[in-house]
């Protein structure tokens, strides 16, 4: 699989978290699991260090990352933008533009969400999650082709530098797959913790949950719902519900936009029992 430029849930083959980044191989995991997942294909790391190659990128990195290393803190911003510009404006090659539309074509969705896969994202003593971007409600090609060089260009934000340079990570060893993926628009969103995350208890899950997209939640926006669940026998051992009186939904323009609750919802939990046990 070393020169392949686009991996699909559909694949026989063993997936290579080097080549498509953990976010990837968690999802085909769940589907080999019977779970329920939207389709989705990944571009590959290889593509995306072909893109650098091909567009004389290499160099140009490794020349901004000797300045960066003499170069205050303070000014290290305009450096590392002149990364990300170069990788946004960067032209893909005709072969991967192809490969990318056919398989786009191919997911048939409204809306798709691009989203960065770091091979390195959960590492034992090291976690970039969150780090790198993730873009929701693209409706058309151009607008996935332009959120994948974002993706690749996240990973030369201040935040995913300093991360890197504090933990002694070689900045030109790292690299960015990204996966293009049918978007649900969803009446309630949320994260589950499959340990406690606060005291490590591994006999109980952390459910949290919002009305509307999961924007809200991952950005710290709002302040989810609340539950503790035993694994044993899924019984609830405590829940905490919010006034929520925001959620984040598509506006007529495939944008995210904040918008009042509606009355109805105010205090009413955002899944029921048998929804949180299922």
């Amino acid at each position: 699989m070393s020169h392949v430029n686009i991996v699909t849930l559909d694949t026989h083959q063993n997936i290579d978290e080097t080549m498509v980044g953990a976010k990837a191989v968690g999802l085909a995991r769940l589907k080999k699991i019977g779970l329920t997942v939207p389709r989705f294909f990944c571009i590959t790391t290889t593509a995306f260090r072909e893109h650098l190659e091909a567009n004389e990128l290499v160099g140009k990195i490794e020349s901004v990352l000797d300045k960066l290393n003499s170069t205050p803190p303070k000014e290290r911003k305009s450096l590392l933008l002149e990364i990300q510009q170069a990788i946004i404006n960067a032209s893909l090659t005709v072969k991967l533009r192809n490969e990318i539309e056919n398989h786009y074509r191919r997911l048939a969705a409204n809306r798709v969400a691009v989203r960065s896969s770091a091979p390195a994202e959960d590492l034992p003593d090291q976690s970039f999650a969150g780090q790198y971007e993730t873009y929701l409600g693209i409706t058309d090609l151009s607008g996935c082709i332009e959120a994948v060089n974002k993706c690749w260009a996240s990973l030369w934000t201040e935040r995913a530098y300093e991360y890197r340079q504090k933990n002694g990570v070689d900045h030109f060893a790292v690299n960015m797959a990204v996966i293009v993926q049918a978007l649900v628009e969803a009446d309630a969103s949320g994260v589950i913790f499959t340990a406690d995350p606060v005291n490590g208890y591994k006999s109980r899950m952390i459910i949290e949950t919002v009305s509307g997209l999961g924007e809200a939640l991952v950005s710290g926006r709002i302040t989810p719902d609340r539950f503790i669940v035993r694994k044993r026998n899924l019984k609830i051992i405590s829940r905490k519900i919010k006034n929520r009186k925001v959620e984040f939904v598509f506006d007529k323009t495939s944008s995210v936009e904040k918008m009042p609750v509606k009355t109805i919802k105010y205090m009413v939990l955002v899944l029921k029992t048998e929804q949180l046990k299922n």
